[in-house]
């Protein structure tokens, strides 16, 4: 498994229940506050998940202007 967060045990804890539910079908959804390592969390997670031969689909936001095809409601 991947390597041992100091400190993370309950969040890790949470977040390998909510693995184990999606792989039974269950949908669950995880907020994690700003600054509590999300990157770490996550990538000890797709660590985790691909150790137990589970398919990893990930993404990650980047900032910039919305490309919409409406006029932006600020103008």
């Amino acid at each position: 498994m991947a390597t041992r967060l100091i400190g993370r045990t309950a969040v890790q804890n949470a977040l390998l229940a909510a693995s184990d539910d999606a792989v039974s079908g269950r949908t669950a959804a995880i907020a994690v506050e700003a600054g509590a390592g999300k990157t770490v969390l996550m990538e000890w997670l797709i660590d985790a998940a691909v150790g137990r031969r589970m398919k990893i689909v990930a993404a990650r936001p980047v900032e910039g202007e919305p490309a919409w095809p409406w006029p932006s409601s600020s103008t």
